[in-house]
Formats: C-alpha cells, sequence, structure tokens
C-alpha cells in the first residue's frame, strides 16, 4: 500500500510527543534501509500489503546479531518503534491485505470509505478474540504452539458458532496485536494489571518524576507494586519492563536498561541521590529507611552504594545503620591534635588500634562526642579514617603510616617478632587494645610456645637438625609415621627450653 508511510506518519502526529516523532521516524528509514537490502527480506517496510511481511522485518532484526551489535545504542528504540509499527499496521491499515485469504475479492483498497470499512470489521474480529482470550486464557495463550491453537478454534466454534478461517500464523499475528507477548505467551494487558492498578502505577511513576526524581529502578516499582502485580500477571521485573513498554504508546517516559528515566539522556547517579539523602538527614540512618525513602532506588543498589567498593565516604555507625563523613565536622585543631597521637603512636610500635584512637579522643576531646552524641566507636573511627585518609593508612581496625596498610594479623606477627619472651597474657592485652581477638597463627609463625603461657623468639632456640633427625628414625621404621605416634622425647637433643 503505497500511502502506508505517510497514513503512519499521520498517526505518529497525533499520537506520539512531537519531540520524539523525529527519532521515531529516523529509526523506521533505518529499517526501511535494511528490510530492502536485506537477502532474507528484499522487500520495502512501508509498501508490504500483509502483516505477516511486517512481523517477518521484526523477526529478522531480532534474530541479526551484527544489525543489533552495529545498532545497540538505540537497539530497544529500534525494537520499540517496530513494534509499534507493526500493531498500527495490523489495526488501521492491513485489515483488508489479512483477510485476502478467506475473501479474495478484497482488493488494494485506497479509498477512505473502504478503509474505514475494513478497519470497523478488523476491530469487530478483534473483540472476537479477546473475548475468547478474556473468557479462557487469563493465565496467557501459548504463541505458536499446535495444541493451544487447535483448543482456540474448539472455543471459537463453541462461541460464535462459525468456524475460525484463519491459518495458525494469522491467528497469532491477530493474537499478538491485542495482546502483550512474554516469551511465547500472549497476555491481555487488563489481565496482566487491571485499570485501576494501571493509574496507580502510572500516577506513581507521575509524581515521582514532578517530584525532582529523575530515575525509577525497575526492581523498586516491582517491589512497591507487588501485591497489584501480585492479583494480574505480572510476576517478574523483566515482565514489568515488557508491560511498560507496551503501554508506553506516547513515550511518556523512557525506558532504559535497569530503569524507567524522565528524559531520553538522564543517566543514573544513585551514588549523589543518597549522598544527599543522608547529608539532609544529619545523623545515621537506617538502611531501611534509606531504602524506603529511596524506594526509586532498588534495594541492591543501595547496599552496594553504601558498603561496597568505593564506599569510605558512606560511614557504617553500627550493623545497618548509616550517615555521611560530612556530617561531622571537626576543628582543624581537632584533626591536627588527632593527627599528632597517630603519629606518635606510628612511630612508638608501628600501628594504632582503632579502640586505642576512639578511646583517647573520648578522654581527650569530649567536646566531639558532645557534639555528636550518637557516633559508635565504629563510627567514630571510620569517619576519623576518611578525613585522614591521605594522611595515615586505616585497614580495619589498624592505623598505620600512609600507604602501608597494616593487617591485624600483621601486628600480631610483629608483636611477636619483637618480643624475646611474652606470655598469653600479653597477648590478650594486646587482642582488648585492638578489639579483636587474638592471631594465633602469625604468633605461631614468628615464636615458639614453650608451655601454656609463654612464647620465646625463634632465634633463642637451638635445633640440632642432625641429631633430631636420628632420633626420628628409630620411630620412622616404615615409610612413614604420624606426628602423635612421636610421643617420648627424652632421645632428642636439648633445645634450650624442655
Amino acid at each position: 500500500m503505497a500511502e502506508t508511510k505517510q497514513e503512519f506518519y499521520k498517526w505518529l502526529d497525533s499520537s506520539v510527543r512531537s519531540a520524539d516523532i523525529p527519532r521515531v521516524k529516523k529509526l523506521c528509514d533505518l529499517v526501511d534501509t535494511y528490510s530492502k537490502s536485506n537477502r532474507k527480506l528484499g522487500y520495502s517496510l512501508f509498501e508490504v500489503t500483509n502483516a505477516d511481511d511486517v512481523y517477518k522485518v521484526i523477526k529478522v532484526v531480532n534474530k541479526d546479531v551484527v544489525f543489533r551489535a552495529r545498532n545497540s545504542r538505540q537497539i530497544q528504540k529500534i525494537d520499540s518503534t517496530l513494534n509499534e509499527y507493526y500493531r498500527f499496521f495490523i489495526k488501521y491499515i492491513s485489515s483488508y491485505a489479512l483477510d485476502k485469504k478467506s475473501n479474495p475479492n478484497i482488493g488494494d483498497k485506497t479509498d477512505k470509505i473502504s478503509c474505514a470499512g475494513q478497519t470497523a470489521f478488523f476491530n469487530a474480529l478483534l473483540e472476537q478474540y479477546r473475548k475468547i482470550l478474556s473468557a479462557n486464557y487469563k493465565k496467557g495463550f501459548r504463541l505458536n504452539d499446535k495444541l493451544s491453537l487447535r483448543r482456540f478454534r474448539i472455543q471459537w466454534q463453541n462461541t460464535f458458532e462459525a468456524e475460525l478461517q484463519y491459518d495458525d500464523q494469522t491467528i497469532c499475528d491477530h493474537i499478538q496485536s491485542i495482546t502483550i507477548k512474554y516469551g511465547n505467551m500472549a497476555y491481555l494487558p487488563e489481565d496482566m494489571l487491571g485499570e485501576a492498578a494501571k493509574q496507580r502505577l502510572l500516577k506513581y511513576i507521575s509524581d515521582t518524576f514532578e517530584s525532582g526524581k529523575n530515575i525509577i529502578y525497575y526492581d523498586s516499582l516491582y517491589r512497591n507494586f507487588a501485591d497489584d502485580f501480585a492479583q494480574g500477571r505480572i510476576n517478574s521485573v523483566d515482565m514489568l519492563k515488557t508491560y511498560l513498554i507496551y503501554i508506553n504508546h506516547s513515550n511518556m517516559y523512557f525506558l532504559k536498561k535497569n530503569f524507567i528515566a524522565s528524559g531520553e539522556n538522564v543517566e543514573a547517579d544513585e551514588a549523589q541521590e543518597i549522598r544527599d539523602f543522608l547529608i539532609s538527614s544529619g545523623m545515621p540512618v537506617k538502611t531501611e529507611d534509606i531504602v524506603l525513602a529511596l524506594s526509586h532506588i532498588s534495594n541492591s543498589k543501595i547496599k552496594n552504594i553504601i558498603s561496597g567498593s568505593n564506599s569510605d565516604e558512606f560511614i557504617r555507625n553500627k550493623k545497618g545503620e548509616y550517615f555521611h563523613a560530612d556530617i561531622v565536622e571537626l576543628t582543624q585543631y581537632e584533626i591536627d591534635l588527632i593527627a599528632r597521637w597517630i603519629s606518635l603512636s606510628i612511630a612508638d610500635k608501628k600501628y594504632m588500634g582503632g579502640k586505642e584512637l576512639t578511646d583517647t579522643i573520648e578522654s581527650e576531646l569530649p567536646s566531639v562526642m558532645e557534639r555528636y552524641p550518637y557516633l559508635t566507636g565504629i563510627g567514630l573511627r571510620d569517619v576519623i579514617g576518611y578525613k585522614l585518609k591521605d594522611r595515615f593508612s586505616f585497614k580495619g581496625k589498624i592505623i598505620s603510616t600512609f600507604g602501608e596498610k597494616l593487617s591485624m594479623s600483621d601486628v600480631f606477627a610483629t608483636f611477636a617478632k619483637n618480643h624475646n619472651h611474652f606470655t598469653l597474657e600479653q597477648l590478650d592485652i594486646l587482642k582488648e587494645d585492638l578489639d579483636t581477638s587474638i592471631y594465633f597463627e602469625p604468633v605461631y609463625e614468628n615464636s615458639l610456645r614453650i608451655s601454656k603461657d609463654e612464647f620465646v623468639s625463634k632465634s633463642q632456640a637451638k635445633f640440632d637438625v642432625i641429631a633430631t633427625d636420628n632420633v626420628l628414625e628409630q620411630f620412622c621404621i616404615g615409610d612413614y609415621v604420624s606426628v602423635k605416634d612421636v610421643d617420648l622425647f627424652g632421645g632428642f637433643p636439648n633445645a634450650g627450653f624442655p
């Protein structure tokens, strides 16, 4: 039909936001050029008179990985535009062509009266499809399934007392023109989500954007409307996205990979939104309250931002509670004094424990805790770590020289190396100072335990290796012997300790 392109563009003018019409036309022209040059197609998208040919273009585009890769940045918009054109073609242009198989007298009608008559006929036909689907396929119709199609024909015969004349592919095309396709299933839009719930969903999206938010994550939207979706047929985030694509006829919003955007060029900056929220709160906030306040951002995304890598500005005050480092303001005098304490401790023993630091601040700078009484020891230690991250290395509960990043294991290893003799009681004191457990593995690697309570450096023990091997050979009369079987020690050479 020669005037299909012009008719489609007229429809665009009345149905789509004017700002988006040039983009849609440009994408249609792109696909039209592709269709004419493709070996599997070889025809113009705008000159076909059969919905099968339009649908074939869609299928070829869906399977052409080269074309999709070349147009990856706009492929979602291409898919959406093609689906819009297909629905337009089915409903307003192609009814006479689809009926040719059962009525060969239908020709290429171009006058408006004939076209309007065919449209009325086709719309009535689609209502018959809708009646069958609504009565029998609330859970969806399986497309291109022989058994489902056979059942559909029987139901049609029983309902309308007439045989459904179209072939299987045409029936599927008709069904797809009034349904939402997800996987190989087709659902009536009203069965996927009732009208009242649909309006609540659209109002939520509209209100969110009007409040100044620029993005809404699909999984957050799915979570917020879980009860409504459970009553319908939307049972996954991907299915929700498919539904939104279908109902977004006039491009009210922009659908991106993980979220809905208020504008085409809007990009997500979730970290900034969380940052602004926590700073404006002015105190620690529970994770669930952050999720509730920023419900348009996904739960997992929020948790990843505040506790994942590169999250040091978001301070954990205690389990499930965070604040932003900027709400704690320290004077230059306080910063310099705290830095001096850390430097003195590092000069003395190579590190400073986090608990030692917070105890010193609470004791020597009580004004800090008076200004911020909500700070826990963890929160205070980590906010100091954020503010002094360019001067010292903070790793867990250990503060060390910038660039060293000593671990708790390193501290226990250093302690064992630097003491010729120490006791379990001294390790307990170190454990309490660091607010941790005893790291015995690095202790044993760098010292010898000579009794239940005593340790000495390895350099103090003198092992006669040859004499020791000779004794061990007396126990090992075969290929091997277990350590526990070596239980008589009188014959071993003296190593300096019992």
